[in-house]
């Protein structure tokens, strides 16, 4: 993603200018900075990034664009120092930074640099996949946090749901890991996510996942999954029926330095407790004539 620095004299209305200009093609401006000096300028961070350009071109404003990356830190003293030094170490120049959000103990900026791979290269364990507002032009993840995020859920499919190994857990998942949909009766910390998936595979032995699609944004990835099993042990208090069992499933998961941090997860657990004879299946609609 690009931020836009325009240059224009430091004198009452120049902002209303460039952020009328802008207003006019109906772009929301996410976040926005101000210079101070004989030469004032502003930064600007935009939904779209194309419009942008063409209206500080046609309102002839003189600026020039900057590639700006996503980090958050750790919400204590001298960690913009530290970023400073590490980037200035690279010989990296910092343009402009946002403070974005502060939460959790944590804190995310974005920063705007003259040389956005040298950047990344140095800053790559406090890179974070990001959302600002909504729509286009908002600052995501850079690919590979993206590639990193499937391939820990693809391995926590195949590895802890398909093949029960509670084990890879503590890899996958941070220590404070909070699961917010967690069965009746069970933490929703990781030791719960290793009693969940012990459970889960005493009903179902040969219970698989499958991944059917998925979408990253800002720090979370959806999954859409399918699943197919046997009742061959007790789910929920029901004894094994030994029925074959088929059911979808909808989860979100938020990660942060390269582990899993948070889950949600929706379940179509009606279909499997119809399909064990749990609950009677809905009767048909009666026939009118």
């Amino acid at each position: 993603m690009q931020a836009f620095i325009v240059e224009a004299p430091n004198r009452p209305g120049e902002l209303a200018k460039q952020t009328e200009a802008i207003a006019s093609r109906g772009i929301n401006i996410l976040c926005c900075s101000l210079g101070i000096g004989d030469r004032g300028g502003s930064a600007i961070l935009a939904s779209d990034e194309a419009s942008v350009r063409t209206a500080l071109t046609n309102g002839q404003m003189a600026f020039r664009e900057v590639p700006v990356l996503t980090m958050r830190l750790a919400d204590r003293p001298g960690e913009i120092a530290r970023v400073s030094r590490k980037l200035a170490d690279a010989k990296v120049n910092i343009e402009l930074l946002f403070p974005v959000e502060s939460r959790d103990g944590t804190y995310t900026i974005v920063v705007g640099v003259d040389k956005l791979a040298d950047a990344q290269k140095v800053l790559s364990e406090n890179l974070e996949p990001y959302a600002i507002g909504s729509g286009r032009g908002t600052p995501a993840a850079q690919p590979s946090q993206a590639a990193e995020a499937r391939a820990v859920s693809r391995r926590y499919v195949d590895e802890v749901i398909n093949k029960g190994n509670v084990k890879v857990i503590d890899e996958l998942a941070a220590s404070d890991f909070v699961e917010h949909n967690p069965p009746q009766g069970v933490s929703p910390d990781r030791e719960g996510l290793k009693k969940a998936t012990e459970l889960f595979h005493t009903a179902f032995p040969d219970g698989k996942v499958t991944v059917e699609e998925d979408a990253f944004y800002g720090d979370r990835l959806w999954n859409r999954y399918s699943f197919t099993g046997t009742h061959d042990g007790e789910l929920f208090g029901m004894p094994p029926t030994h029925r074959p069992v088929k059911t979808t499933a909808i989860d979100v998961t938020r990660f942060s330095g390269g582990k899993i941090v948070e889950h949600w997860s929706q379940w179509d657990l009606l279909t499997v407790m119809q399909q064990i004879g749990a609950v009677p299946e809905p009767s048909a609609a009666p026939t009118t004539r």
